[in-house]
């Protein structure tokens, strides 16, 4: 190569290499742009971030999380989390969980028993498959979990003034279910509607139509009940209706007034209306549409003004297919009906029930009886075919057999403590996770007892307030 030609390639590489070098310097303003316009955009953020390499190395912390945590940056950076975690100062690290189990983490911290927060780790991958790098988020809910601490507080008291609105009437308007029929009695209470109540033997269903009264505007009056099929089927109508004197052999010398008559200007509650006889149906229908009762032997009728609230465990639509009940008396009734649930329907109102019927006895006789948890999961899972009342009766007779302040699985009748015994294995043994949630239900209610608010009751269990109305609700205490 001659010197003219020498000359000529060195300056081309001169030249590619002054560019090179431009571009080169181009790329590196521009990454430094980039870098710096990222480092903005991180350190403004509202939420904390903080950014470890993919062997758990600090590499990055913005001044929120800073501001979050009370920790400087200068503690951080460079730091392994490891040796942080190790040092305490980083309670749990959601970043090594991440390394360790190479997926997305969240987590929730609190800061000194009064910040909380929820952290949130994400890995991301180079071409290899490999961890490069772990963004983490952190974000303050403290305000949030005050928020939901006050509508879970909110939600107990509600739920405490709905227990008692009903304590008077053995009724504990707990379970949703029970909460709808409440909503229709309290609907139907104030109107002169005729309704009936139906539902299994033992719902409840008198107390429903006590209830009913006491809200009406005729509650200062009088609340007759009979049960139509204890009554003798020869003498429901003088029984009904009244009769005047010597309308019989053996009736009265001055006649007696029915119970339509007694209970004039009031309420009066037919129960197990299906068992009334035919002829007997169709002078209630004659009440009903007339508002007004002949006394047996009488000549005329009399007005009445009496509201009728009936009640049956019997089908009654069917007993008129098969012609036991009448068509027409079925629609008058059937204005309003309302259908009690079965205690086995609504296993929110047994807890608060059996509180109520045990806190009963125990002012009666001045003593402080309690049940145990063992009970009451007993009593949640049995099926109660006699429903309220069946309940009700237990209790009091565990009560009285029982010698001791706790009332034991061993006081219950052989059929609820086989209920106990099938949910235990046949050696005895129970499973652990029902043994584990029988135990936290005992210290819960245990706690609440003692210490009489949620905030202290949760404080001496060692978890947050949430957590323990969370757990109260799950074991049915609220």
């Amino acid at each position: 190569m001659d010197k003219n030609n020498l000359g000529s390639y060195c300056n081309d590489i001169c030249e590619k290499s002054a560019c090179c070098e431009k571009r080169i310097k181009e790329e590196i303003h521009e990454l430094k742009a980039m870098y710096d316009l990222l480092d903005t955009i991180i350190e403004s953020s509202y939420d904390g971030i903080f950014i470890t390499d993919g062997a758990g190395n600090t590499l990055k912390v913005n001044k929120a999380y800073e501001k979050l945590t009370g920790i400087e940056r200068e503690k951080l950076i460079g730091r392994n989390m490891n040796d942080l975690e190790q040092e305490g100062i980083v309670s749990k690290s959601a970043s090594l969980i991440v390394l360790k189990e190479k997926r997305p983490v969240t987590l929730e911290q609190w800061i000194n028993h009064k910040k909380k927060l929820l952290v949130t780790s994400n890995p991301f991958w180079d071409e290899a498959g490999n961890i490069e790098i772990v963004v983490t988020n952190v974000r303050d809910v403290t305000d949030l979990e005050i928020l939901k601490q006050e509508i879970d507080k909110n939600k107990e008291i509600v739920s405490e003034m709905q227990m008692q609105i009903f304590k008077d009437e053995d009724m504990v308007v707990k379970d949703p279910k029970s909460l709808f029929v409440i909503n229709m009695a309290n609907r139907i209470a104030k109107k002169e509607t005729t309704a009936i109540v139906t539902g299994e033997t033992g719902t409840g269903k008198e107390v429903l139509a006590k209830y009913i009264h006491k809200n009406s505007l005729r509650a200062d009056e009088a609340f007759i009940s009979v049960n139509c099929g204890a009554i003798p089927e020869h003498l429901v109508e003088s029984e009904l209706f009244g009769y005047e004197k010597g309308a019989f052999t053996g009736a009265n010398t001055i006649g007696k007034a029915g119970l339509f008559e007694v209970a004039d200007q009031g309420t009066l509650f037919l129960d197990e209306v299906g068992e009334l006889p035919l002829s007997m149906q169709v002078k209630l229908l004659r009440v009903l549409q007339e508002g007004e009762v002949q006394r047996v032997g009488a000549v005329k009728p009399k007005k009445i003004d009496v509201r009728v609230i009936a009640a049956t465990n019997r089908d009654l639509y069917q007993m008129t297919l098969e012609g036991t009940f009448r068509e027409d008396l079925y629609y008058r009734l059937n204005i309003v009906p309302i259908k009690m649930p079965p205690l086995r329907e609504r296993q929110e109102d047994i807890a608060p029930l059996s509180k109520l019927f045990l806190d009963r006895l125990n002012e009666r006789y001045g003593e402080d009886k309690q049940l145990s948890v063992a009970v009451l999961d007993a009593f949640c899972h049995y099926e109660w075919p006699g429903n309220v009342r069946q309940l009700k009766n237990i209790i009091e007779r565990c009560y009285v057999m029982s010698e001791g302040s706790k009332i034991e699985i061993e006081a219950l009748p052989r059929d609820i403590k086989e209920v106990s015994y099938t949910m235990m294995g046949s050696s005895g043994i129970m499973d652990m996770k029902e043994a584990v949630a029988r135990v936290e239900m005992d210290l819960i209610e245990k706690a609440f007892t003692q210490y009489g608010n949620v905030r202290d009751a949760a404080k001496a269990l060692g978890i947050d307030a949430s957590t323990f109305v969370r757990k109260r609700k799950k074991h049915h205490l609220l």
